[in-house]
């Protein structure tokens, strides 16, 4: 439900971003909303990530947390590192939207936290 929900928000935005440019911005910044549509999709796993922290504080798997955030910024700083200085603002949102994607998913790298996901989600557990 949490993932459908951000998914439902985060298409809204996608497609009025112009909309939202023009009436908050002007329509001097409507360059912006390109970049804006792009970005806003990064906002789905931020979503994912603030819903599964009430499973890592219930849980006390605080360190999940943690771990989940070093990886997004290791994989962000690569993918700074290492694009070319060709590309423009568009790519980097992209590879942002990635680089938030792993993050998130970096969560399944740890086994407590997946063996705790199954048991929640899928009433699993795993020996």
């Amino acid at each position: 439900a949490m993932f459908l929900i951000s998914i439902a928000g985060s298409l809204v935005l996608s497609l009025g971003a112009e909309l939202i440019f023009s009436i908050l911005l002007g329509r001097q910044y409507l360059d912006g909303a390109a970049i804006f549509r792009i970005l806003i999709w990064s906002s789905v796993f931020v979503f994912l990530g603030v819903a599964s922290s009430q499973i890592i504080t219930n849980e006390r798997i605080y360190w999940v947390s943690m771990f989940r955030t070093a990886v997004g910024l290791v994989f962000c700083l690569i993918v700074i590192y290492f694009a070319p200085s060709t590309w423009g603002g568009l790519d980097f949102a992209v590879l942002m939207v990635v680089t938030s994607a792993l993050a998130a998913f970096a969560i399944a790298l740890s086994a407590t936290a997946r063996n705790t996901i199954n048991q929640i989600f899928f009433m699993r557990v795993q020996e």
